[in-house]
């Protein structure tokens, strides 16, 4: 559902503190619903209004709030979309554009009443009507509303009915039915309940799906370690547990008993008869139900939403595929080196970093640990880190994040080709593990297996940059020349010609970093450099970028003068050339980028528990 309301727009511009949910409810537990996902508590909710409507009820509650608001806002539009005020009429009144009023390709019922004139609003009311949260108003409204004389809903009879607090107070609907995990009993995980068929074991958890027929109920509970399915049956269970299952709604929390039974129809292989239950908390209504939701809702809700099976899945992938490289390095001979997230200096392109002021002093939130990995090097042999890196690259794609995680490695005494190797067989790793430890999250996202089984097994593509740009020409008539980047085009139309990942190495030197060792074969016009990408099948972009690095210090001295780079930036870097020099090569891999492409979802925002873009700060 699309929040674009003025209203809404104005809170957050000033930032008072709110929250915004979607619901279906009956009266007295809606009004209840957005009182408590206000934060509020009862002394400070005004008055309730119910107001009957031939296409069915909407409820207000009044509230006071912490903040003030002083800037005027529209006068009050209401009724149908379509007699909703022209946006440019709306644009002068308010100075931005209100927005998809009522969402996109909703057929509103209901009213939608829009702030009336506010100056110093410290009243806030908010409705939930059919379709989620439709109504802020102002003081001149809530008067109007407490006075009881509000005629602008139209179409039907309007009644008022005060919300009784005594009835059904908050902590009656959202606090915890226990005091503390004292209370609970000891618990097996639903990562082992193999290991428990034909036993009564105790599992805490939460419900995510709930089926009944009759006297008999199914609860799928997840514990966040597996999901189980369970089965009640009012005559086995007796009158208390029945009438504590029927209390559950998705997403309540709860401890449950019950004996392991293996079930080869059920999509978890077992499944538990339940004996017992006892409830810790029962949810209000959730959010986030099986209705199709869109993107921003969805990432707005990204708290809540890692709790879907799909999310938790793609969660699940990300941690094996940060076990499989780690594992991988110490198998190898690596060692973790953690680099500093605030850096003077850049390894690329400083327009892409983020400046902070550190004291007075100007430095950069990191683009890679890179450059002091290769200092690790020198004292520790084969090292990595593996940590978030930050691009203030001004890009919507579905491949780009501003936060993002990256492991960056170093090999020393290691040509190009001995780093290729090494790539190759790490991304086999990676894929090999998450085929035989993940199998069940693919199958929940749907990826086919068989495209990453050919990954794993095939030896990998290995062509010259020159030879690609000459490939793509030819077969989609692209028009690049010997200078041009690979992009994600034309990384796209790379992966739609092999069903394995391509290597791309020895690129021209002008569009690389500073670090590369130069050289110019026989016939070639070019000067390049000896790095290399790892561009993914199906799609998935560029996954690794690596090269040998330039341990000549004159040689290096000269492309930093070149580059009108200053020198003091990087003398501690050109140090490491003067004592005790040696070749060497390294490469990273982004997290997020592999882990989209090796689960199969279409927008990396989904690879990451809570997504930076350029738009989204928030959750």
């Amino acid at each position: 559902m699309s929040h674009n309301l003025a209203s809404i727009d104005l809170l957050n511009e000033q930032g008072v503190q709110y929250q915004v949910r979607e619901f279906s409810p009956k009266v007295e537990k809606g009004a209840l619903s957005v009182a408590a996902e206000l934060n509020l508590k009862p002394e400070q909710v005004l008055k309730t209004l119910v107001f009957k409507k031939k296409s069915g009820e909407l409820f207000i509650v009044l509230a006071q709030a912490e903040r003030k608001i002083e800037k005027p806002v529209i006068k009050r539009i209401a009724g149908e979309k379509s007699s909703f005020a022209p946006e440019d009429e709306i644009l002068e009144k308010l100075g931005y554009a209100v927005g998809s009023i009522p969402p996109f390709g909703l057929k509103l019922k209901l009213p939608v009443y829009i702030d009336a004139a506010v100056k110093q609003m410290d009243e806030v009311a908010v409705g939930a009507g059919q379709w989620g949260i439709e109504i802020l108003l102002s003081p001149a409204d809530l008067k109007q509303l407490t006075d009881g004389t509000f005629t602008q809903l139209e179409e039907g009879q309007e009644t008022e009915a005060e919300f009784n607090w005594e009835s059904m107070r908050l902590e009656d609907r959202f606090l915890p039915r226990i005091a503390s995990a004292a209370e609970l009993d000891p618990a097996v995980s639903l990562r082992n309940v193999a290991d428990y068929t034909e036993k009564e074991i105790t599992v805490h958890g939460w419900v995510y799906n709930i089926r009944s027929s009759g006297k008999i109920m199914f609860l799928q509970i997840r514990d966040g370690a597996g999901d189980i399915q369970t089965v009640i049956e009012e005559e086995k269970t007796g009158k208390d547990v029945w009438d504590a299952a029927n209390e559950l709604t998705i997403e309540s929390s709860l401890q449950i008993t019950g004996i392991v039974h293996a079930d080869e129809r059920s999509p978890f292989g077992y499944e538990l008869e339940v004996t017992g239950i006892k409830i810790i908390q029962v949810s209000p209504e959730y959010p986030i139900g099986r209705k199709e939701h869109g993107p921003d809702f969805l990432l707005d809700n990204r708290h809540l939403w890692l709790r879907a099976q799909s999310q938790r899945a793609v969660m699940r992938i990300r941690d094996e595929i940060f076990w499989s490289i780690t594992s991988f390095l110490r198998e190898e001979g690596f060692v973790r080196f953690d680099t500093p997230i605030f850096q003077p200096v850049s390894c690329e392109d400083t327009s892409e970093l983020f400046e902070v002021d550190y004291f007075g002093e100007k430095t950069y939130l990191t683009q890679s640990g890179q450059l002091y990995s290769e200092a690790a090097e020198m004292a520790l042999g084969r090292c990595y880190d593996f940590g978030p890196v930050f691009r203030a690259e001004k890009s919507k794609t579905r491949k780009h994040l501003i936060e993002f995680w990256m492991m960056d490695a170093e090999l020393p005494f290691t040509t190009l080709d001995g780093l290729m190797d090494f790539e190759e067989a790490m991304l086999k790793r990676i894929i090999s593990d998450c085929l035989k430890n993940t199998a069940r999250e693919l199958s929940i996202l749907e990826r086919d297996t068989a495209k990453l089984k050919a990954a794993a097994e095939k030896p990998f593509i290995r062509m010259p940059h020159k030879e690609v740009i000459a490939l793509l020409n030819q077969n989609y008539s692209a028009g690049l020349s010997e200078l041009d980047d690979i992009g994600a085009p034309e990384e796209a139309q790379l992966s739609e010609l092999y069903d394995v990942p391509v290597f791309i190495y020895d690129w021209p030197a002008e569009i690389k970093a500073f670090y590369m060792p130069k050289f110019k074969s026989a016939g070639d016009t070019l000067e390049r450099v000896r790095a290399v990408d790892l561009v993914a099948p199906e799609g998935g972009g560029e996954l690794m970028g690596g090269a040998e690095r330039e341990f000549d210090y004159n040689k290096l001295l000269t492309e930093l003068e070149k580059r009108n780079y200053d020198y003091k930036d990087y003398e501690w870097y050109m140090d490491l050339r003067k004592y005790g020099t040696i070749p060497h090569s390294g490469f990273g891999i982004g997290l997020e980028r592999t882990v989209r492409w090796i689960s199969g979802i279409k927008h990396i925002r989904e690879s990451i528990p809570f997504p930076r873009m350029l738009n989204r700060l928030y959750p």
